[in-house]
């Protein structure tokens, strides 16, 4: 045991350095400490719905768990195990993206259960949780080498949180580098997927279908949105995977009563080339525009 003491120690070290680090999830967590009792909108989904929706121009207490590459199973995992923490808790929204459906799951395993269950205690591992559970470095050591480096030695890309965790300095990315012309936009590349899953569709929206049931039985209203994305996004989209998502979409609205949809995802009169940090992300310009219209949009 004496031999590992070191080991151990230089762990606690490293991520007491990386919790010094500006993170959204402090902010969040701090947030719903402070607030949860008066919290009445609670939003999932992946990077897209964490860059879309900022709490701040919302007039309800809000917030917002939406993180990379984060998938429905996590999702619900949050809801279910906060849910208790939010006794007014009125209004959950879920992002269901383009893709979303053709997508497997997070694993058991996934390094983002570290930093839920470290900042919400929230356990997605499906297993008994060990101390090695809550140490965030050695969960994703690429991820937090590069964040301290950035951190504590380059001096770049450190982000500035509000009391809602929201990224208020997320303007920069691939638009921002292009300067925004939209000629030479249109001459990239698009990250996008296009093949179909018909495997995960089947689980997915199975399980997502189980998600919208455990808002009804508790009695919450559930918004489905699909978020703005930029032209060149939308031209590449495989059309057999966003008819499939559409039709699930509308065959669970018209089965639930608790079930609205807000989909703004071809939306491209609202939101043009500078509220976008790359063709699938709104900057955080967009999100004021966006969270603004959503807000418009819960109070009817």
């Amino acid at each position: 045991m004496l031999f590992f003491a070191p080991v151990v120690v230089a762990y606690l070290v490293i991520d007491y350095a990386v919790l010094q680090i500006p993170q959204s999830y402090q902010n969040k967590a701090a947030y719903l400490n402070t607030h949860g009792q008066s919290i009445q909108v609670a939003s999932f989904g992946s990077s897209q719905m964490q860059n879309a929706i900022n709490p701040e121009f919302l007039d309800v207490e809000a917030i917002n768990f939406g993180s990379t590459s984060q998938h429905h199973k996590l999702d619900f995992e949050i809801l279910k195990q906060i849910k208790d923490r939010l006794p007014n808790l009125k209004t959950v929204i879920f992002e269901v993206s383009y893709s979303h459906f053709e997508l497997p799951h997070n694993s058991d395993e996934f390094w983002k259960n570290t930093v839920y269950y470290n900042f919400f205690d929230v356990n997605a591992f499906n297993r008994k949780t060990y101390f090695k559970d809550r140490l965030l470095f050695i969960s994703r050591p690429d991820f937090y080498a590069k964040a301290l480096k950035d951190f504590y030695f380059t001096k770049k890309n450190i982000g500035v949180f509000n009391t809602y965790g929201y990224k208020t300095n997320d303007t920069l990315g691939k638009f921002f580098k292009l300067k925004y012309n939209t000629n030479r936009i249109a001459k990239q590349g698009v990250e996008i997927h296009k093949k179909q899953n018909n495997a995960a569709f089947k689980i997915n929206t199975a399980y997502f279908e189980d998600i919208v049931k455990y808002t009804k039985e508790h009695n919450l209203s559930m918004v489905i949105v699909t978020l703005p994305m930029y032209t060149t996004f939308l031209r590449e989209r495989n059309p057999s995977i966003t008819f499939k998502r559409d039709s699930v979409l509308l065959s669970l609205k018209n089965k639930y009563s608790n079930l609205r949809l807000y989909s703004k995802e071809e939306d491209t009169v609202s939101y043009n080339v500078l509220d976008f940090k790359n063709e699938s992300h709104l900057n955080s310009f967009g999100a004021e525009k966006y969270t603004k219209a959503l807000n418009s949009y819960l109070s009817n």
